[in-house]
Formats: structure tokens, C-alpha cells, sequence
């Protein structure tokens, strides 16, 4: 393959953010750079003003573009636009002109940067971490009730009561239609983002499934699952001795 210059959108990233995404696409990024590619990250900073700021980090230009610090309530109001971040994602792309995007994460950022990528004919494929694309809290685990959701039903007013629940104000519920409708609304406009991306990539073939139930092509939806660096030493025992079972667990301390 001839070198590409492939940049990558993600909600955050390292050292400033450290989680399974982040660091994935910081290691996906490095090896693409260590095969020849040029390769660039765009993510989401979050700190007081709305400057661009540009770093190099292992070759791979990294872009942290701001719009003020990141909460809750922010992070799910920027789906829906932010100024700020889309003057910066315009800059970037000027000055980088990417061949393909690479969309790991739009937590916190316009769906409206996807537009700007078909307006300007540059191909993207998306890669389906989580299931944030449909459910707001990303997990589908409900902040109300502890237990597993498939989606949103009712108008979107379990959704609002989820977020109400998050947030800490279950009490607020004369507020959850409201709620609803602009939860209804940050769907929309994810769907239109997500539906004209070239491919999709689920790490497991369950993610692929619950994705097509959802609303995704299957025929555009590729299983690939996320490498994994294994240490020294990882596979060796002494010989003669039955294998031990051993469990480990790689993932984020959260309930």
C-alpha cells in the first residue's frame, strides 16, 4: 500500500486522557506512522478558550482543539454544534488534507464535522468502540436502575430518565421531556453523521450484531478485532507442568 495521509477523530487522548479508546487509537496511530503513513489525531481538550493547539508526539501530528471545559451537559450539547471546534476541524483539514478519516470516537464533538467531510468528498470509516452512536450513556448499563438497556423506547423518555440519573437530579423528571427531545434530536443527527461513512469496524462480532439491529448495513460493517501488545515472557512455562488458569482483566476501574 502507498503511504496515506490518514487522520484520526477522537474524543480525547493522550497524556492528557488515558482510557481503552484513547490509548488504542494513540498505538493505532503510532504503527501507521511506523509503516510510512503520515498520520494526524484531532481531538477534543478541555480547558478554558477556544485555541488550537498542535503537538508532535512519535511522528503523529496531534491536534487538541478546545471550546471550554468538558461537562456532562456540554458534552452532549456539542453533538448538536459548537463553533468553536468546527472552525478548528476546518483548519485542521485545510492545512492537513487527509485522504481518509478515521472516527473513533464523536463523544463531545459536532456531528456536524462528518458533514464537513462529505461536503468536501473526503472518505471516512467508522470504528464501533462502544454503544455511544445510539445510547448517550455509551454502555448501555442505566445510571436509574443498574441494569442492561437495548436502546432507546418510549419516546426517549428512558433515556431521559438515565441522564437525569447521571447527572444526579432524578428528581427533575417534569424536566425529562424536554430532556427527550433533545436526546431524540443528538440521535438524529449522529444517524446522519454515522450513515455515510464507507465501512464500520466492530471489534467483536456481538458489537456487529447489536449495530445492525440498530439500524447499520451488516454488509458494510467489518469484524476486526482490537490488537493487543502482549509482554515478554507472557507465554512461557516451565515445561512438564499443566497449564494455570490465568484471568486478567483490562479495562477501566468503573462500576
Amino acid at each position: 500500500m502507498s503511504p496515506m495521509r490518514i487522520l484520526h477523530l477522537v474524543h480525547q487522548y493522550p497524556p492528557e486522557y488515558v482510557g481503552g479508546v484513547e490509548v488504542y487509537t494513540q498505538v493505532l496511530a503510532r504503527c501507521q506512522r511506523e509503516r510510512g503513513h503520515e498520520v494526524a489525531v484531532f481531538y477534543r481538550r478541555s480547558a478554558d478558550g477556544a485555541e488550537l493547539e498542535e503537538r508532535l508526539s512519535d511522528g503523529v501530528r496531534v491536534w487538541a482543539a478546545g471550546d471550554g471545559p468538558v461537562t456532562p451537559v456540554r458534552r452532549l450539547l456539542a453533538t448538536l454544534g459548537s463553533w468553536p471546534l468546527q472552525r478548528s476541524w476546518q483548519r485542521v483539514l485545510d492545512e492537513f488534507a487527509p485522504q481518509i478519516v478515521h472516527v473513533q470516537h464523536l463523544m463531545g464533538l459536532p456531528a456536524s464535522l462528518l458533514a464537513t467531510l462529505r461536503q468536501r468528498r473526503i472518505p471516512y470509516v467508522v470504528t464501533l468502540h462502544d454503544y455511544w452512536w445510539v445510547c448517550a450513556n455509551a454502555q448501555l448499563l442505566t445510571n436509574d436502575t443498574h441494569r442492561i438497556c437495548d436502546g432507546p423506547h418510549w419516546a426517549y423518555t428512558n433515556c431521559a430518565r438515565c441522564a437525569l440519573a447521571r447527572l444526579g437530579k432524578p428528581g427533575l423528571w417534569p424536566a425529562a421531556p424536554g430532556l427527550a427531545t433533545l436526546l431524540a434530536a443528538r440521535n438524529l443527527a449522529l444517524g446522519r453523521a454515522r450513515s455515510a461513512a464507507r465501512s464500520y469496524i466492530a471489534p467483536t462480532r456481538f458489537v456487529a450484531a447489536w449495530h445492525t439491529q440498530h439500524g447499520l448495513p451488516a454488509e458494510r460493517i467489518v469484524v476486526v478485532p482490537h490488537g493487543i501488545e502482549m509482554p515478554q515472557g507472557t507465554a512461557n512455562r516451565p515445561p512438564g507442568r499443566p497449564p494455570a488458569l490465568r484471568v486478567a482483566y483490562l479495562g477501566g476501574l468503573t462500576w
